[in-house]
């Protein structure tokens, strides 16, 4: 949650690592700030241990697939002059609000970007869409239960609180 499909030409597996590692890297951080903010954490003195605690959980969560891209362009087979992106963005319903969905796709976007556009002197065509609605992704580890909003929401609270707790008792 979310699940990221990413169809990119001219395609190679090194490039297709690249893009995933770039896209994971980015969106984790989108999804520090937009958990924090959504949770009620951003602003407060307890930001930074919310954004510490949900990056710790957040890699786990972006699933990133490639492959080629193998779509008609303008009526015609993509040409080697120009590099083309398509990125659909599966987010589990409910987990964010539509300006966090928002920010993931320029994340996404501004990922596929800094991976693809360096890779060549080649004009750059993205599409990125978010798809919401009936997604369900199911938990790490346990593939016979599904991840729900309201449980991904109680388990970072919940886990923002145990550690914000065990600071205190630390101190």
């Amino acid at each position: 949650m979310p699940l990221i499909e990413s169809r990119i030409y001219p395609y190679s597996p090194s490039l297709a690592d690249k893009l995933a590692m770039r896209i994971t890297e980015l969106v984790v951080e989108q999804l520090k700030e937009s958990f924090a903010e959504q949770l009620g954490f951003l602003g407060t003195k307890n930001e930074a241990i919310a954004k510490e605690v949900i990056g710790r959980f957040a890699p786990g969560w972006v699933w990133v697939y490639s492959e080629e891209f193998k779509a008609i362009v303008a009526g015609k087979q993509p040409k080697n002059s120009e590099i083309f992106g398509r990125f659909d963005i599966f987010l589990l319903e409910n987990a964010l609000a539509e300006k966090h969905q928002d920010a993931l796709v320029n994340t996404v976007a501004k990922a596929a970007r800094q991976v693809l556009g360096e890779t060549q002197d080649k004009p750059l065509n993205l599409a990125v869409a978010n798809i919401t609605g009936n997604v369900r992704m199911s938990v790490p580890g346990n593939p016979d239960s599904l991840l729900t909003a309201e449980g991904v929401h109680t388990f970072l609270t919940d886990a923002i609180n145990q550690e914000l707790k065990s600071l205190a008792l630390a101190q």
